[in-house]
């Protein structure tokens, strides 16, 4: 009996474990050769729109983790995104848009600052969008210089030509750093994991529920 119930205990957790590696969400390089970050898809949030996305905050929760990269050129190509150890969504294939003025933090005030801003990849095909801040970047520059909406691969390219024309005048990497902050994932897109995702979908619900109450009760 103790034999059955051990073997028994390890059959759940080999089921446990296979469970948490196909929710595993990692930031690589190229061909998975480093590992820059991981997290769980349990640790994400589900987002009603017209195409559910299933949204997860990249935050490093140690030392062994980044998603601060201070040579946007050198590594923003060969970054790659895997869920469950496959390759969802390669960086070198993206679009990168940026945000609006409004909506990517400058204060009008002090145009001069340098400080970093918001930029999306985007692959439609793939169903991923990352949120990332690049920089740091004056206000002109990324009004006027940066291009609105490009190809990863032309954008870099565009970055190099742009630091060579500029070197007589001492001008610094148009994007010196990036910081990958969250990913979107269309829930079209990930079908097969959803039912391990049902507890912390309940989990929201319920939140939402408790906010919903609290606002009647309130008069809401």
């Amino acid at each position: 009996m103790t034999d059955l119930l051990a073997e028994s205990k390890r059959k759940e957790e080999r089921i446990q474990q296979q469970a948490e590696d196909r929710l595993r969400l990692e930031l690589t390089g190229r061909n998975g050769d480093l590992v820059y970050c991981k997290t769980s898809m349990k640790d994400g949030v589900g987002w009603p729109r017209s195409q559910p996305l299933w949204l997860v905050h990249f935050d490093p929760k140690d030392g062994n983790n980044t998603t601060i990269f201070p040579n946007f050129v050198e590594t923003v190509p060969g970054l790659e995104l895997r869920l469950g150890g496959v390759v969802v969504f390669k960086f070198d294939e993206a679009i990168c848009v940026t945000a609006t003025t409004e909506n990517a933090g400058f204060d009008r005030t002090r145009d001069d600052e340098q400080k970093m801003r918001l930029v999306t990849f985007v692959n439609s095909d793939a169903g991923v969008r990352v949120s990332a801040y690049v920089g740091p970047i004056r206000y002109n520059d990324f009004v006027t210089v940066l291009p609105r909406r490009m190809h990863v691969t032309d954008l870099v390219q565009f970055l190099k030509d742009h630091q060579t024309n500029n070197t007589n005048n001492g001008s610094r990497a148009l994007l010196s750093e990036i910081e990958i902050k969250m990913i979107g994932i269309q829930q079209s897109q990930i079908k097969g994991i959803l039912p391990l995702l049902e507890d912390t979908m309940r989990e929201q619900q319920q939140q939402q529920r408790i906010l919903l109450e609290r606002h009647f009760n309130n008069g809401g």
